[in-house]
């Protein structure tokens, strides 16, 4: 079994010179009064240890850009309202009072000046339906004052009742075409979901992504302090030859130098774990106070083991994905609605036939509740029906939309194609890549112990003073990129693990 630990890397033994194995101790984490960097502030900071699920649900419920997408997804929820309200009824009312005085021209006018008060009232209910007609039932009166001598009723009220019908019998007729608004915005909805969807998949693998990069970081700091101690342990060796006589001063120079090249490579790893912090904390805080910025993050949780992700037949996983994927999702969505418009285009292309039925009632009395007692009885109905057709001679623009519309399906449908095609590329290399990762891992652990081996027959053989200060420094160099390639390996193949399922659609917070 490949071991897993990825933080614990022991310094050779200072009597033997003997590398101990890994061990599967708790990673080792910056000590919460551990001195900066030369040059920066010393301080004590507060240390906050972090599974890799405790991560994803601090992302998951802080992160700015989910929760923008959230936001959208709701927003978009809106729209279906706005859509059906299209179709509410609406009542209207129009009170309008008119006071005239003119001069006559004759006579018989019956006045010398003829004065006029009206009271208007216009009042009803209108509607517009899903099959694309509509219907308004309309109340209209009129008190009529004057000093018109031949006026037989003064005041008098003409009151009319009167319903109308309209409905189109072909381009843009009957329930399909009236609820394209309300199937689109159901579609927005549902694409705002999707997108929702991906940013959380996209987000949850940057955590993890975001998380191991940590780890390595960590892991890779320890490797360069067991190198910065191999070499400090060589150079004191050295020392003790000199001052015993057995090698000349001029010996320990390149030992000097190459503590001197160990401690910067120190202290670059010391900064690349603040680097790493940093890109993790963006991703999980929500930044409410600036303080949160100077936390220090230790990583708890351990890599999955070699061998521990089930590595699926590619024509599996590609099912998995084409039925899971929220991109692909999106693109069906986004092609049924580009289809609603087609449909639209296809109506719009018909000529005009519009079927209108009006029917009414009126009424004259010298009072308003007598001509609502007429209008109720029906005493003067009218009623008419009629049938208007509208054919344009060219119909360009029309016939321009639906092939516009045309093209813009068909332009969609291929896109999915072409987003199908790349799924099942990404999901053939996630799967390719966890089978190369074990492999991976198993390669770079044989090479360390190598470098282990090479180096400790190397001490050996500068003890009994049969090697050289650059063999040995050069096979210390040597292991110390083993192991960090080893480190780098476990991790990576943790972050094909998250890839592939990824890839599938399937990535859960944990």
């Amino acid at each position: 079994m490949i071991s897993t630990a990825i933080y614990s890397l022991s310094l050779c033994s200072a009597a033997a010179g003997v590398l101990q194995a890994p061990s599967n101790a708790a990673p080792a984490a910056p000590e919460s009064a551990r001195a900066e960097p030369t040059g920066a502030p010393q301080r004590t900071e507060r240390v906050v240890d972090l599974t890799i699920e405790e991560a994803v649900r601090s992302a998951l419920t802080y992160n700015p850009g989910l929760a923008a997408a959230t936001l959208t997804a709701e927003s978009t929820e809106a729209q279906i309202d706005v859509a059906l309200g299209a179709f509410e009824p609406v009542l209207f009312a129009t009170p309008r009072v008119s006071d005239s005085t003119t001069p006559s021209a004759s006579q018989l006018a019956g006045a010398q000046n003829l004065e006029r008060n009206i009271l208007h009232l216009d009042t009803g209910i209108r509607q517009a339906l899903p099959t694309g007609g509509s219907y308004s039932l309309t109340f209209q009166t009129d008190n009529e004052r004057t000093n018109n001598s031949f006026q037989l009723l003064n005041p008098q009220t003409f009151s009319t009742f009167s319903i109308s019908f309209t409905q189109p019998l072909l381009r843009n007729a009957w329930t399909g075409i009236g609820r394209i608004p309300q199937a689109q915005a159901e579609n927005a909805r549902d694409q705002a979901a999707a997108d929702r969807e991906r940013q959380k998949l996209d987000l949850i693998q940057q955590v993890y992504n975001a998380y191991w990069d940590l780890v390595f970081t960590f892991a890779d700091r320890d490797v360069r302090r067991q190198s910065l101690a191999l070499a400090e342990r060589l150079l004191e060796i050295n020392r003790k030859k000199v001052e015993q006589g057995l090698l000349a001063e001029v010996e320990i120079y390149q030992a000097q130098a190459d503590v001197a090249t160990r401690r910067e490579a120190l202290l670059t790893a010391e900064n690349t774990i603040r680097a790493a912090e940093d890109a993790l904390k963006q991703l999980l805080f929500p930044f409410d106070r600036r303080s949160e910025w100077s936390l220090r993050l230790r990583p708890t949780s351990l890599p999955p083991a070699i061998g521990s992700v089930v590595v699926p037949a590619w024509q599996d996983a590609v099912e998995t994905a084409l039925a899971a994927r929220p991109d692909l999702e999106r693109q069906r969505i986004a092609i049924r609605n580009l289809e609603l418009d087609v449909e639209r285009a296809r109506s719009g292309v018909l000529p005009r036939l519009d079927f209108v039925a009006t029917a009414g009632d009126a009424a004259l009395a010298a009072r308003a509740d007598q001509t609502i007692r007429d209008l109720i009885e029906v005493r003067y109905p009218n009623y008419s029906f009629a049938v208007t057709a509208e054919v344009p001679l060219g119909n360009l623009a029309a016939r321009a939309t639906e092939r516009r519309t045309l093209l813009d399906a068909s332009a969609a449908r291929q896109q999915l194609r072409s987003l199908e095609l790349q799924v099942v590329r990404e999901v053939r290399d996630a799967v390719r890549q966890v089978a190369y990762g074990e492999e991976k891992v198993a390669a770079a652990t044989r090479s360390r112990e190598f470098a282990e081996k090479q180096l400790r027959a190397e001490e050996l053989r500068f003890e009994q003073g049969l090697s050289t200060n650059f063999e040995v420094l050069s096979l210390q160099r040597d292991l110390a990129q083993a192991q960090t390639n080893e480190q780098r390996a476990i991790l990576d193949y943790a972050k094909a693990a998250i890839a592939l399922d990824r890839s599938k659609g399937t990535l859960l917070a944990p």
